[in-house]
């Protein structure tokens, strides 16, 4: 949280639960509350999470080839590349608040989609603060 908020992040939060809500392969999800009361979720990424994504998908293919799971006659290596590009997409916060800002402005007026209010202020490449909403498994 301090190399992606600084030292003080703390005072973005009225409070923060450090105990996950959710946890996945890149990251996990923390309850919070803004200073103005709002219920947040934040997407906080595990440290060196992007400077491991190309030597991880490397050693994959490495460990596919050698063990014989792959073809002679496929070339892996532009798939290799594909995932590489798609996993660091997908551990870019920033951009995917972006994204979210747009789909949320884009909907905000339909009542069949809900799409959780990003918190810029709270935010960076490696921590994405949210609208806390409510779901059902």
């Amino acid at each position: 949280m301090e190399n992606a908020l600084g030292t003080n992040w703390k005072t973005e939060f009225l409070s923060f639960n450090f105990k996950p809500i959710a946890s996945a392969s890149i990251g996990q999800v923390h309850q919070a509350y803004s200073d103005a009361g709002d219920n947040l979720a934040v997407k906080v990424q595990y440290p060196g999470v992007r400077k491991s994504i190309d030597r991880d998908v490397d050693n994959v293919g490495t460990l596919l080839k050698v063990v014989g799971l792959i073809p002679e006659s496929v070339d892996y290596k532009v798939l290799l590349e594909e995932a590489k590009k798609q996993l660091h997409n997908e551990a870019d916060y920033a951009r995917e608040a972006h994204f979210a800002i747009r789909y949320h402005d884009a909907l905000k007026d339909h009542p069949h989609f809900v799409v959780p209010k990003i918190h810029t202020e709270s935010s960076s490449d490696a921590v994405l603060a949210m609208e806390f909403i409510d779901g059902s498994p």
